[in-house]
């Protein structure tokens, strides 16, 4: 026999185990603060924009010049990632840094139809991600002069001594987990009450097809206390009224 829940049984469900949803909101949460604070290494992300110009007169730019601007640009961001930019910038950076961890922390991106690149590199090193991503924008000019032998970059914005923090937000941390924690919590909800084949209302017995002949109440300890009194006080004034009239016999 197929049971359906209706949404009022539903937020019932929800209702009487609002113990598991808060408790399991409070262990995401507190778990992801602790994650954050004592586990995850905050990331920090520096950038530097460039400009691709290239003009073929000194009256100014034309669609022809601004369309060979943008097709440079799609080879400029495979050039900026390769060993000829990138290996200078790992000499310069010293401590072991190599070409491929640069490669991993460094991306370039444009506007569609933009004109500006702007190269990023994420280090857990705010001052390494400065240094790096100012380094790698010279490294780019120096090398497209001499492999291209063009002039057509210009620096519109070094990276500053602030760089962005990227990773290991504790507000986003915390959200994520709230959204998880309850999510979890709901799955154990069901679960639960999957597995749970007892009857626990009449309502039960009806969903599964059966007909309700009368129902007993009950009872609290407080009221099976209270019954019990009054039929020993019951029980006591008969077996008074019994021997009175045994006497009076």
């Amino acid at each position: 026999m197929n049971e359906e829940i209706s949404l009022v049984e539903l937020l019932d469900i929800f209702k009487k185990n609002i113990g598991i949803i808060v408790k399991s909101v409070v262990a995401c949460i507190v778990a992801a603060v602790i994650i954050t604070l004592f586990f995850l290494t905050p990331k920090y992300e520096a950038d530097t924009q460039m400009l691709v110009n290239n003009s073929s007169s000194e009256g100014g730019l034309n669609a022809g010049d601004i369309q060979t601007s943008l097709q440079m640009i799609t080879t400029y961001k495979e050039f900026i990632l390769g060993d000829a930019v990138l290996k200078p910038v790992a000499e310069e950076m010293g401590d072991g840094t190599t070409v491929n961890q640069l490669k991993t922390m460094t991306a370039v991106s444009n506007t569609q139809n933009s004109q500006i690149m702007t190269i990023s590199v994420t280090s857990a090193d705010p001052r390494f991600a400065v240094k790096a991503v100012n380094a790698i924008a010279k490294s780019f000019q120096k090398q497209n002069e001499e492999r291209f032998g063009v002039d057509n970059l210009s620096v519109e914005s070094e990276a500053g001594d602030a760089p962005q923090k990227v990773s290991s937000s504790i507000l986003k941390n915390i959200s994520i987990a709230l959204v998880l924690g309850i999510g979890l919590a709901v799955a154990i909800i069901i679960i639960k009450e999957m597995l749970d084949t007892r009857i626990h209302s009449e309502s039960d017995l009806q969903r599964l097809g059966f007909t309700i002949l009368g129902s007993v109440n009950e009872m609290t300890a407080g009221e099976v206390k209270q019954t019990r009194f009054k039929r020993r006080k019951v029980s006591a004034s008969k077996e008074s009224t019994t021997v009175s009239r045994r006497r009076h016999v």
